[in-house]
C-alpha cells in the first residue's frame, strides 16, 4: 500500500506544461454503449470508460482476459464494484452478448489486441437498455474494422514454459461492400508456479502436493464480419482447451497431468438491418449463440484415499430477434425496442466417482443420468428511453424495461434516471438511478441435488438491485479529471446451502459503497493516467434458517493504476502499467490473497508498418494464502511467479 501511495504522490508532484496541441479528438471518446446513441462519453449516463487496444499491445498484452479490465478503476480480476462474482456483468463481442445461461459464466474472448480497437465499459447497472445480467456493469469488445495486418507474440514465462500467439486480420471496403476476417491462435504451455501446500495437505487429507501447476492452455478464435449498404453480418467463434490448473473447487491441487481437462466452445452471430423512413430510423436484428462445455475427468476434492473426479459435458443454443425505433420530436430522441430471446438446455451428460445423493463411491467414472435436465428459456422484453434535452445545459434520460421470463413465471420492470448538467464545458455533473436484476441460472435452478454437489432451488427468484451515482468532471484544454461516488444496494441475491438432507435457502443482502477517481493528462509527449477506487462500506448478510455476517468474505478496499505512454523518438515509444489492489478474502472460499503489486513495461519501435514490442509483465510476485476452517494454522508459502518476457512483432499492409 505505501508503494502504491508513493508512487501517486511522486506522479502527481510533477509539474505540467501543456503544448499548443489541441486536444479535442484525444479526450472527447463518443460511444453508444449508455444510451443507443452516439454521444461524447462525458455527457452519457453512468460512467464509461474506454480502453484502446492499442495501448494494450504497447504493453506487450497479446491477447484479452479477465485481468485486462484491471486497468480500470473498480475492476481487479474481473470483479467490477466489489460485485458478488464476475457473472454479474455482460460481455459483448461487437454487441453480441457473450453470457451463458446454463451457468452465469461469463465467456471471455481471447481475442488479439492488434485485431481490437477498443474496449467501451460501463461502470455500473445497464438493465434498462440490455436486460438481465448487465447488474453491475457492461463490456463490450469493439474489434478494428479499418486495418489489415498480420502479428506474432512469444513469451517466455521461464525456462520451460513458453505462450505463443500468431494471427492476422483483413478489411477490405469497396463502393457499397465491407469484408472482414480476423484470425488468431494462442499456445501456452502453463507456468512454474509451485504449490508447496493446499487445503488438503493443511486439513490432513489426500494431497498432491508439492507440485508444478499447470495452467497449459490452446485457444483459437475467428471473426467474419459482411456489410452491403445497410445490411450487416456478424460472426465470431472461440475454441479454448485448458488443462485444469488449481482445480475445479479452487483450493485443491489435481493430480499432475499434461492432458487438457477443460473444452469450451463459442459461436455467436447477428444478422441486422437498418432503414430510415421520414424521421425514423428502424434497426432489425437476429442472432444467437452456440456455447459449449465439456470437463474430461476432473479433480474436485480428495476423498479418502482417492480423488472425487467428475466429466461433464453441457450445451445451450440461445436465439434472439429484435427490434428498435429513433426518432427526434422538438428536444426529445426517442427510443422504442422490443426482443424475443429463447435459451435452450440441450445436451447434458454427467460422469462421477462420487455420487452425494446415496453417498456411494465408484473405481471408475460412472453415469448417474443427467443432473440438469434439458430445459428452456423465454424472454419477452419492451424498452423505452427518452433523451430529453431541456436546455443547452441540462439533459435528463429516462428508461424503462419490461421483462417477462418464462420459466420462472417473473415480470420484472428496470428504470433508469439520470441528469447531466453541463455547467460551463470545464465542469459536468451527473447524477443517476437505475434499477438492475439477474435472472437465476439454469444450474442453481434445475440442478438434482441427489446426485450432484449443487442442489438446485425450482423457486428460486431474481437477484435484484438499486443503484445510485453522484459524479463531477473536470475538463480542461490537456487534462480531464472525473470522480464518482457511488452506492450498491444488491437484493434477493441467492444461494442455496445443503443442510443434511434438507436445502435451505439463504437470500444475500449486498450493500457497498465506494469512490472512483480518474485522471487523465497529456503534456509534451507523454500521455498520463491515474485512476482508483475506494470501496469505504461493505455489509454483506445471508437471510436464511438463521442470520449472520460473513465472516469470510470482503471486498479490496483499494485499487488503483498508474499508466503512463510516452513517444521518446518518433519511432520509440514505451509504456508502464502499475496495478495495485489491498488484500483481500475470496467469495466462497478458504483462499486468501495478500496485497497485489502488478508492473508492466512495454518499449516499441515503428517503422514503415513494422511494430516491434519488447515487454517484461508481472514484475512482482502474487500470494496466496489456505485457511482452513476450525484450524489457525495458514499457508504463506504459496506464491505465484509468472514474470513474462515477450517480444511482439506486427506488420500493417
Amino acid at each position: 500500500m505505501k508503494k502504491f501511495i508513493y508512487l501517486l504522490s511522486l506522479i502527481s508532484s510533477i509539474s505540467l506544461s501543456a503544448d499548443d496541441v489541441q486536444f479535442e479528438d484525444f479526450f472527447n471518446e463518443l460511444s453508444d454503449i449508455a444510451t443507443k446513441n452516439k454521444l461524447n462519453i462525458d455527457y452519457t449516463p453512468g460512467n464509461i470508460s474506454i480502453i484502446k487496444g492499442e495501448t494494450l499491445r504497447n504493453l506487450g498484452i497479446a491477447y484479452i482476459s479477465a485481468d485486462t479490465l484491471d486497468i480500470l478503476p473498480g475492476f481487479d480480476n474481473g470483479f467490477s464494484r466489489s460485485s458478488m462474482d464476475a457473472s454479474k456483468y455482460v460481455i459483448m463481442i461487437d454487441g453480441m452478448a457473450l453470457n451463458s445461461q446454463f451457468s452465469g459464466v461469463n465467456i471471455y474472448p481471447h481475442i488479439a489486441t492488434k485485431s481490437i480497437k477498443r474496449i467501451e465499459v460501463i461502470r455500473g447497472p445497464s438493465s434498462a437498455l440490455y436486460g438481465a445480467n448487465a447488474f453491475t456493469a457492461m463490456v463490450n469488445i469493439v474489434t478494428n474494422k479499418s486495418d489489415s495486418s498480420i502479428w506474432m507474440d512469444h513469451h517466455i514465462i521461464s525456462d520451460s514454459n513458453h505462450q505463443n500467439s500468431v494471427g492476422g486480420m483483413l478489411n477490405i471496403a469497396e463502393d457499397d461492400y465491407k469484408f472482414g476476417l480476423r484470425y488468431n491462435y494462442i499456445n501456452t504451455d502453463g507456468s512454474d508456479s509451485t504449490i508447496t501446500q493446499d487445503a488438503g495437505s493443511l486439513a490432513g487429507e489426500v494431497s498432491y502436493t508439492p507440485q508444478k501447476l499447470n495452467n497449459s492452455m490452446t485457444n483459437y478464435n475467428v471473426g467474419i464480419d459482411f456489410g452491403y449498404k445497410d445490411f450487416k453480418i456478424k460472426y465470431a467463434r472461440q475454441y479454448y482447451d485448458s488443462a485444469e490448473g488449481i482445480g475445479m473447487s479452487g483450493i485443491y491441487l489435481p493430480p499432475k497431468t499434461d492432458d487438457y481437462k477443460v473444452h469450451d466452445y463459442t459461436e455467436v452471430y447477428e444478422f441486422s438491418y437498418r432503414s430510415i423512413i421520414d424521421d425514423w430510423t428502424i434497426d432489425l436484428k437476429a442472432g444467437g449463440m452456440f456455447y459449449s462445455i465439456k470437463l474430461d475427468d476432473g479433480y474436485v476434492l480428495p476423498l479418502g484415499n482417492q480423488a472425487y473426479r467428475i466429466s461433464m459435458d453441457y450445451s445451450e443454443r440461445n436465439f434472439y430477434v429484435e427490434g428498435e425505433a429513433s426518432t427526434e420530436v422538438g428536444s426529445h430522441q426517442l427510443l422504442f425496442g422490443s426482443r424475443l430471446f429463447h435459451s435452450n438446455l440441450y445436451h447434458s451428460e454427467y460422469e462421477t466417482t462420487f455420487n452425494p445423493g446415496t453417498s456411494e463411491v465408484y473405481d471408475t467414472l460412472t453415469n448417474i443420468g443427467k443432473v440438469v435436465p434439458n430445459v428452456t428459456r423465454r424472454t419477452k422484453s419492451l424498452w423505452f428511453q427518452d433523451v430529453y434535452d431541456l436546455n443547452s445545459q441540462l439533459t435528463i434520460i429516462g428508461n424503462l424495461r419490461y421483462d417477462k421470463i418464462d420459466d420462472i413465471d417473473e415480470d420484472v420492470f428496470s428504470p433508469r434516471l439520470a441528469v447531466v448538467y453541463n455547467i460551463n464545458d470545464r465542469h459536468i455533473i451527473k447524477a443517476q438511478y437505475a434499477g438492475a436484476f439477474r435472472s437465476p441460472v439454469f444450474l442453481l435452478l434445475y440442478s438434482d441435488g441427489s446426485k450432484s454437489i449443487v442442489s438446485g432451488y425450482p423457486q428460486t427468484g431474481l437477484d435484484k438491485s438499486h443503484n445510485y451515482e453522484l459524479s463531477y468532471i473536470f475538463k480542461s484544454s490537456d487534462s480531464t479529471m472525473k470522480s464518482t461516488l457511488y452506492y450498491t444496494d444488491m437484493y434477493k441475491v441467492h444461494s442455496y446451502i445443503q443442510e443434511g438432507s434438507i436445502t435451505n435457502e439463504y437470500n444475500n443482502k449486498l450493500q457497498t459503497s465506494g469512490l472512483e477517481l480518474e485522471y487523465l493528462t497529456k503534456f509534451n509527449n507523454v500521455t498520463l493516467e491515474l485512476n482508483g477506487a475506494y470501496n469505504f462500506y461493505s455489509n454483506l448478510k445471508y437471510y436464511g434458517p438463521s442470520l449472520y455476517e460473513d465472516t469470510v468474505t470482503s471486498f479490496p478496499e483499494i485499487t488503483g493504476n498508474i499508466l503512463l505512454e510516452a513517444s521518446i523518438i518518433k519511432e520509440v515509444s514505451a509504456s508502464i502499467w502499475y496495478h495495485y489492489k489491498s488484500p483481500v478474502k475470496q467469495f466462497y472460499s478458504n483462499i486468501e490473497n495478500d496485497e497485489d503489486h502488478l508492473l508492466n513495461i512495454g518499449l516499441n519501435y515503428y517503422a514503415q508498418g513494422l511494430t516491434i514490442t519488447l515487454s517484461v509483465s508481472d514484475l512482482f510476485d502474487q500470494q496466496s494464502n489456505y485457511v482452513v476452517p476450525n484450524n489457525a494454522y495458514k499457508n504463506d508459502e504459496l506464491i505465484y511467479n509468472q514474470r513474462k518476457l515477450g517480444i511482439g512483432l506486427s506488420y500493417n499492409f
